[in-house]
């Protein structure tokens, strides 16, 4: 039972790219499915979604900009001293990590591994599977394909960059981790996972929500990401592609997701 967990992360890692080209064909499956069946959509706002889905895309086009520059940096050797023309994240991310060194013994890390604890894979799982039973219990199918293909997705973007560049962790760290890494996972879990239940929330609401559901959010993922860097789990530039990818899939996701809606309301309207 202690192994499980290692040896199904190293079975991910070595399936990763055609699992996530499952994903994805089933993902493109769906959408069809739903366009043909036109199965219901709880949405009380599905009049307005298309101008979402264009600026939500815009933005994930934005954030894979930088996002594909770090990778290919990082994968030149960028994260080591053998890339004479990459940035110099080590010079960069060696003075947060001396840093890190000198808080051995801080009264504060304890909560800090707490805090970290929001983006972890066991929690993540529980609130993916909470987060699943009320969708379907909505009868959300749409809702709950764009959560699916959203949490699982990242997750395999993640294992197939880190596979694939390879940059150890820090030296000095105050959790135990294991695996490569870049990027982190906890940064762009977190801005995935939380960032869908705001959406979800936000979208599907018959009342107003309360004004705090985006700073929140906001701050869970900041929070857990920072948290990453401080108990030396991740370098700092490993965090920040965290979140430039779980930007860049949670935006393409979410504007997949409003333009089925937007065509389901178009349909009905014509019928």
């Amino acid at each position: 039972m202690v192994d499980t967990l290692p040896r199904m992360m190293q079975w991910i890692d070595q399936a990763a790219a055609p699992l996530l080209a499952l994903l994805l064909i089933a993902a493109a499956g769906g959408f069809f499915l739903h366009e043909r069946w036109r199965l219901p959509v709880r949405d009380m706002h599905a009049q307005r979604t298309l101008r979402a889905a264009y600026g939500w895309c815009a933005l994930g086009l934005l954030a894979a900009l930088p996002l594909a520059w770090m990778v290919w940096n990082m994968a030149q050797g960028g994260g080591t001293a053998s890339c004479a023309g990459c940035v110099d994240w080590l010079s960069i991310d060696g003075r947060v990590a001396a840093w890190v060194q000198a808080q051995e013994g801080a009264p504060w890390l304890g909560a800090v591994k707490l805090l970290t604890q929001l983006g972890h894979i066991v929690w993540m799982a529980a609130l993916g599977a909470m987060a699943s039973f009320w969708l379907l219990w909505r009868r959300a199918w749409l809702q709950m394909g764009a959560w699916v293909v959203g949490v699982a997705g990242v997750g395999l973007c993640v294992r197939l960059i880190k596979h694939s560049v390879g940059r150890e962790r820090p030296e000095v760290r105050w959790v135990l981790e294991q695996g490569y890494s870049f990027p982190s996972g906890h940064s762009a879990g977190t801005l995935v996972c939380y960032g869908l239940l705001a959406w979800l929330w936000l979208s599907m609401s018959r009342h107003a929500p309360p004004r705090g559901v985006v700073p929140l959010t906001v701050a869970v993922v900041l929070s857990v990401g920072m948290s990453r860097v401080v108990l030396g789990a991740h370098y700092v530039s490993d965090v920040l592609a965290g979140w430039l990818l779980g930007l860049t899939w949670l935006s393409l996701v979410i504007a997949a997701a409003d333009m089925a809606r937007h065509v389901a309301a178009h349909r009905r309207q014509a019928g």
